[in-house]
């Protein structure tokens, strides 16, 4: 007996933690009273085993408060869907067909395979033309609303910002701390301000640093055809100008004799950038990796051009998820059709595509995956191309970005007149950090006028 009445202050601890928990928290007076019909009948029957173990008796009472609160979740769901479908017509989004349906383990399984293998984007857009624009999936027990479809896209980054926030950007903190990376609200608010006074207009149209850089870039690159991985000499280009421009003096990791050791820096960082990426991919099990070792010549638009079109093939940036942080609409994605507005439930999470629409044939036309700067000749995009993203979070850094990368193309196309493929693999293969980029280099020859 006295076993059972020791069970029993246990579960009767459990029932009143619930109910004030529903009462304060979750304000749901209508299942409380539920809860307090229901228990009397729980108690009735686990007082029949008057023998049963403390332990025992606790994991019963644990159990039935789980399955209640499951229930509750859910019919709560059921509930704001019902009234979403009503005032906004929402209708289901379509679903990944999971064949582990608590968890959804055999999706991660299979994207971190493609990731391996360098085809994360090419597993996505599989998915995207097989379900739809719009599809969800069980990620742990998170429901995330994967979309490539630039209503949405807009909504989310724009239209509804406020509905939004960042979900824990957990796989960030060992390597980036709090920052306007990782945080949200307030705190996101007043990182983004300083960051916004850091690249001003002035300081990201720098072209004399700019141009001592670039320099020695192109003295280093042979110009007589001999082959040459472009990738590691950009690294260390776009280190020494990051360096430069954070802390006002150069690393110097062009210099041949590596004065400040950048090779390794470097290296540390690229590992670091790898640990986000499997973190953000693992999840829930980013634990896991918690302790791993370690053309023509004209002058003009064409630049600009060529450098858009490169971000739309290429992008190194893939997805961007965003947490609903109230009960919210998607303008489209539900339905047998994908056109009628889909209902976001507060905690969903909202996993924004970006390399999709850039892919998405509906936007660019059949040609989709051909290299074909011409297509943005006297084209204005909206949210169907948008490699920074948009609204209040778009990437501080864009115009920096933008006007290093148009500078330095143009000065190597002044100084070299052809350039040749030298990577046997013509298949672009990923190789996903924090962002992606070719895991076979940039494998190309070099020739000046003289050179030929």
């Amino acid at each position: 007996m006295q076993y059972a009445t020791s069970g029993h202050i246990v579960g009767i601890v459990y029932m009143l933690l619930y109910i004030i928990f529903q009462f304060f928290v979750l304000k749901s007076s209508f299942l409380s009273l539920f809860l307090l019909n229901i228990f009397p009948f729980i108690f009735e029957f686990l007082l029949k085993f008057k023998t049963m173990q403390p332990v025992t008796s606790a994991l019963i009472y644990t159990v039935c408060v789980s399955l209640l609160v499951y229930f509750h979740q859910r019919w709560n769901s059921y509930r704001a869907f019902s009234a979403a479908a009503k005032q906004h017509d929402c209708k289901k989004v379509p679903r990944y067909p999971h064949r582990d349906s608590i968890w959804g383990t055999d999706l991660m399984k299979k994207r971190v395979k493609a990731v391996s293998e360098g085809r994360q984007m090419a597993l996505f857009m599989k998915h995207f033309n097989e379900i739809g624009k719009t599809f969800e999936e069980n990620f742990f027990g998170t429901r995330v609303i994967n979309t490539i479809d630039v209503r949405n896209i807009q909504r989310v980054c724009a239209l509804s910002f406020e509905d939004y926030g960042k979900p824990a950007q957990n796989f960030f903190k060992a390597f980036l701390g709090d920052g306007v990376l990782s945080l949200d609200g307030k705190a996101w608010k007043h990182s983004r301000d300083i960051v916004k006074h850091i690249f001003s207009r002035a300081e990201v149209s720098d072209m004399d640093t700019l141009g001592f850089h670039v320099d020695r870039f192109l003295d280093l690159i042979p110009s007589d055809g001999s082959e040459i991985n472009l990738q590691e000499p950009l690294h260390n280009l776009f280190l020494d100008l990051s360096t430069e421009f954070l802390f006002g003096q150069s690393i110097d990791a062009q210099l041949p004799d590596d004065p400040n050791s950048s090779k390794e820096l470097l290296k540390a960082f690229n590992g670091a950038l790898a640990g986000v990426g499997k973190r953000r991919l693992a999840g829930k099990l980013q634990f896991i990796y918690s302790f791993e070792s370690s053309w023509k010549r004209d002058i003009g638009t064409v630049y600009a051009n060529v450098l858009q079109e490169t971000l739309r093939l290429q992008g190194p940036a893939g997805r961007s998820q965003r947490l609903a942080l109230k009960n919210t609409i998607l303008p489209t994605g539900g339905g047998p059709d994908g056109k009628s507005p889909i209902f976001v439930e507060q905690g969903d999470v909202v996993a924004l595509n970006i390399w999709g629409p850039n892919h998405d044939k509906d936007i660019w036309g059949d040609d989709v995956d051909e290299f074909k700067p011409q297509r943005f000749n006297d084209k204005r995009m909206g949210w169907e191309f948008t490699p920074f993203l948009g609204g209040p979070r778009i990437c501080p850094a864009q115009q920096q970005v933008l006007t290093q990368s148009v500078y330095l193309l143009v000065r190597m196309t002044r100084r070299f007149a052809r350039i040749e493929n030298r990577d046997t693999v013509l298949e672009y293969v990923e190789m996903v950090r924090m962002t992606t980029e070719s895991r076979n280099g940039v494998k190309v020859a070099l020739f000046t006028s003289e050179g030929k």
